[in-house]
């Protein structure tokens, strides 16, 4: 029987988690302390020569996209992992398309219909108040508040997780839009299921993945926008399914020989802020390549953990097991407050604004793990076990 000890070798991945949504909060913290609210413009993509220092500094708050591309990795691993283990066995055990639906659902609804009343609520002040709100979609301050959508179309669009689709993301919370892709990659994971049993490789399975990813680029029409934004980023998601088949030993690798790829990262960062093509900005290029490198990460994590003992990241559970709730919830929080920073003080001054920075973080940080004690974690499973790592 596996020790305990090796039953909770996955750990570490939470505090990667919560690593990977604080950057995501860093790069929105950095956007709005470094978007100028009289000139319209952005320090924070160097097109101020006089305030190069602020465009250098920024680096490291530019890698939000990417950090969100971790996520989608780190799902696909996650929620592969349980049945992977199960085929890697040869268990007849059925698939339970409904505890897996539940399961889901109860993860992810109670932080998402908290978020979008949040946001409603510090909205509908920010319009009272008659407060500048940030534009996620043209980067900057605005007055009119006119991309701003409060509607019961709009909420219901985001409940069903057709944002970014048939309706835009709900009023400041901008950050939803991933939201869109996970839950229609849980929802299209079970036909993949069929061409996964009775196989000792998944390759049939991600064939049809792959088919779907290069579909994705034939579907251009808004009636199919859905089906391309799944199908397209759906690839990532499977490379981190992919990972949980070498994890549970259906594919013939290891971790050692897949950490070579976490070398794509230093890479894709240096070609995201000098290449042309800008690989941070959502290019499909720039996915594949975190992607494969987050792949690689990952799996020199778990051979680090593996050859020296040491955990990398663990002692962050805490910020994993709240990451999803800071996810939702910050956006929102964040905008208005700056708005009223605006407001109160005129801190239309670079310095000011930067000042504050470190206060809203704290604030939102609080924010997120309380409302993950009340309205997440009773809604999580009480024991989560993970299968054990196969020794090599």
């Amino acid at each position: 029987m596996q020790s305990q000890k090796a039953v909770d070798k996955t750990g570490f991945l939470d505090g990667w988690r919560g690593l990977a949504a604080l950057e995501v909060v860093l790069t929105h913290l950095g956007r709005l302390a470094l978007t100028d609210p009289q000139q319209r413009h952005s320090y924070y993509l160097g097109n101020a020569w006089s305030h190069a220092w602020l465009s250098l500094a920024s680096i490291p708050l530019r890698f939000g996209p990417a950090s969100v591309w971790f996520f989608f990795v780190l799902s696909g691993f996650v929620i592969h992992l349980r049945y992977a283990r199960c085929l890697a066995q040869d268990l007849a055990t059925p698939f339970g398309w409904f505890h897996f639906f539940w399961r889901r659902f109860r993860r992810l609804y109670p932080p998402l219909v908290t978020a979008l009343v949040v946001t409603w609520i510090l909205c509908a002040g920010a319009e009272h108040l008659r407060l500048p709100v940030f534009d996620w979609n043209l980067m900057r301050w605005d007055t009119t508040l006119s991309p701003i959508q409060l509607n019961l179309t709009t909420f219901l669009g985001n409940l069903l997780f057709l944002m970014t689709c048939y309706v835009p993301t709900f009023g400041t919370d901008a950050a939803l839009w991933s939201l869109n892709r996970e839950w229609w990659f849980y929802m299209l994971y079970p036909a993949l299921i069929p061409l996964l049993k009775g196989r000792r490789t998944p390759w049939l399975a991600s064939a049809g993945v792959g088919i779907l990813f290069i579909l994705s680029y034939l579907c251009h029409s808004y009636v199919l926008s859905l089906f391309r934004n799944i199908f397209h980023d759906m690839l990532l998601w499977w490379f981190g399914a992919l990972l949980a088949e070498v994890y549970v030993g259906r594919i013939p690798a290891t971790m050692r020989q897949l950490a070579p790829l976490a070398l794509l990262l230093p890479i894709a960062v240096v070609l995201s802020i000098f290449g042309p093509a800008r690989l941070a900005q959502l290019s499909t290029i720039g996915e594949i390549i975190f992607g494969l490198g987050f792949v690689g990460l990952i799996a020199a994590g778990f051979f680090v953990q593996d050859t020296y003992g040491w955990s990398p990241a663990a002692n962050l559970k805490w910020l994993g097991e709240m990451s999803y709730t800071l996810y939702v919830i910050h956006m929102p929080i964040l905008t208005f407050a700056y708005a009223e920073l605006q407001h109160q003080l005129g801190a239309d001054d670079t310095t000011v604004r930067i000042a504050a920075a470190p206060l809203l973080l704290v604030l939102v940080l609080l924010v997120a793990y309380f409302l993950h004690l009340a309205v997440e974690r009773p809604f999580l499973a009480s024991s989560r076990k993970v299968p054990a790592l196969r020794k090599r």
